[in-house]
């Protein structure tokens, strides 16, 4: 006999993100379909991220299996005072496998992530222009007049980010 489940609760601490809690629940056989599903949750001071998985293992009568993925990730680098911005991503992926062997799959998967970055403040506009080029916009400019050599810094800036990425190996 197999245990059919896991769970895992754990509480952190670190200097760079204060108090962490996670949260993971999985189980192998989710209300008896044969399908397994994960959940994963944590949270901190810099980093909030949530995850669903799913896989059928027994999608088809022929072995493929099918497997969904989404999750939310906020990034606050601003709370470290190492940075001045906020990262939201949003994603998932849809992924088919197919078995070689008894432990040995083919698997594809399409991946979609979109990633939001805001309230960046103060960027140099080497970094500015690499972002505008990837669809991004400027609110405001500032230039400290006291020392001409210093460079025009945007004040603020934010960019939409839409990646999608289709993978094939095995496993």
């Amino acid at each position: 006999e197999q245990n059919s489940g896991t769970s895992t609760v754990a509480v952190g601490y670190s200097q760079g993100g204060g108090v962490t809690f996670q949260l993971g629940l999985s189980q192998t056989n989710f209300l008896g379909t044969g399908n397994q599903v994960a959940i994963d949750l944590s949270r901190s001071e810099t980093l909030d991220y949530y995850n669903l998985n799913v896989l059928d293992p027994y999608f088809t009568i022929d072995g493929f299996s099918r497997g969904y993925n989404a999750y939310f990730r906020k990034t606050k680098l601003d709370k470290l005072n190492v940075s001045t911005y906020v990262t939201d991503s949003v994603g998932g992926s849809l992924t088919f496998g197919y078995p070689l062997h008894q432990n040995q799959n083919v698997i594809a998967s399409l991946n979609i992530d979109e990633t939001k970055i805001s309230s960046v403040q103060f960027v140099s506009t080497e970094i500015r222009d690499y972002q505008l080029a990837n669809c991004g916009k400027v609110t405001g400019s500032i230039y400290d007049s006291q020392d001409p050599t210093k460079k025009l810094y945007d004040s603020s800036f934010e960019g939409d980010f839409l990646t999608y990425n289709l993978n094939l190996g095995w496993a």
